[in-house]
């Protein structure tokens, strides 16, 4: 009788143990499935930042290349409004009448012109 209890507990333990690596065998696929998506996910989002990083890298080239184009339009416009300054600045009628003079040879009518020929 004693026999018969020994052998129905270790057909009792062999049954559970079998059990045991049965699943221990599925929980494995299911990690090894788990990981492939996590690795997936990984793998998916540092494509996606490399991506993005490339594509910002671009647009703050681009921008660089019109913040130079603006900033050499801008001190072309403050040369040229330096200039309008100074031709408006001091006595406006006396630069009028200067200009007048040198490149137009106009004088008043009581005025008399000499020119020095020696």
């Amino acid at each position: 009788m004693m026999l018969y209890n020994l052998q129905g507990y270790v057909y009792l333990w062999y049954t559970i143990r079998r059990e045991v690596n049965r699943l221990k065998s599925v929980n494995n696929k299911k990690r090894k499935k788990n990981k492939f998506l996590w690795r997936g996910l990984f793998l998916l989002a540092v494509v996606y930042v490399i991506v993005s990083v490339i594509s910002l890298r671009l647009q703050i080239n681009q921008a660089q290349q019109k913040l130079t184009l603006l900033t050499e339009q801008l001190r072309q416009q403050e040369i040229q409004n330096s200039l309008l300054d100074d031709l408006l600045s001091g006595d406006e009628q006396q630069q009028i009448e200067q200009t007048a003079r040198d490149k137009l040879g106009l004088v008043y009518p009581d005025e008399r012109v000499y020119i020095d020929i020696s």
